[in-house]
């Protein structure tokens, strides 16, 4: 199966509503602006997997372009309690907080947090400046509005560097630890060292990668003997 062929993953999902990869496919509907279908696949996913933190967090995304900010933050609360360093949740949850008006603790708990996953997070160190001076922050929800991809070029030819699996163009919002041992334990190797590969542009821990990056070549190293 090809994760980045979108016919495939729903055929496939159509025949496996019970995958752990659902958050792929619900991610492709919402980079298209499709919501409908992004949060039915979500839902459909999240019944069989309640504590995918992936597939909460693309449904809080859903949840938040159609303008459900209460929803979103509930789900973005439940992925940040649920022990995952996820940034992204961590802080959208904040900036969701802060539209809603939630009080000033509420809103440096929330900061915090995302200044313990990026300690150089620019926009956490302003505000919790700003909430520290005893001022109130502007309210304003910054979303990941969806945008359309190109479809990749098929003089992509050249540029595979692996041979072993189908390359996994996956966005970042989902590029997480948890969507690491995901592919890992669907033995989809090499799409799960794509996914550290991103993990490390955006900054996540270095040792973890790298403990991740060698347990994932002992498996593909095991699986070729």
């Amino acid at each position: 199966m090809n994760l980045n062929n979108q016919a495939e993953l729903e055929v496939y999902f159509a025949d496996n509503f019970d995958t752990v990869l659902f958050p792929i496919l619900a991610d492709m509907y919402l980079q298209k602006g499709d919501l409908t279908r992004a949060r039915k696949v979500c839902e459909i996913g999240l019944g069989y997997h309640p504590d995918h933190v992936d597939g909460k967090f693309i449904l809080s995304m859903v949840e938040l372009e159609i303008g459900n900010e209460r929803e979103a933050e509930k789900l973005l609360k439940d992925v940040v309690l649920s022990g995952t360093d996820h940034l992204q949740a961590a802080f959208q949850l904040a900036v969701v907080q802060q539209s809603l008006g939630r009080a000033e603790s509420t809103l440096q708990k929330s900061w915090n947090k995302v200044i313990d996953l990026d300690p150089e997070n620019r926009e956490a160190k302003s505000i919790l400046s700003i909430i520290e001076k005893g001022e109130k922050p502007r309210q304003r929800i910054k979303t990941n509005k969806t945008k359309k991809r190109k479809n990749p070029s098929k003089s992509n030819k050249a540029s595979s560097k692996k041979t072993d699996g189908p390359q996994l163009a996956i966005s970042p919002r989902i590029a997480t630890f948890t969507m690491v041992n995901v592919l890992k334990n669907q033995n989809l190797f090499y799409q799960a060292l794509d996914v550290l590969d991103i993990l490390v542009t955006k900054g996540a821990d270095p040792e973890r990668i790298e403990a991740e990056r060698d347990v994932i070549k002992n498996l593909i190293k095991e699986e070729n003997n």
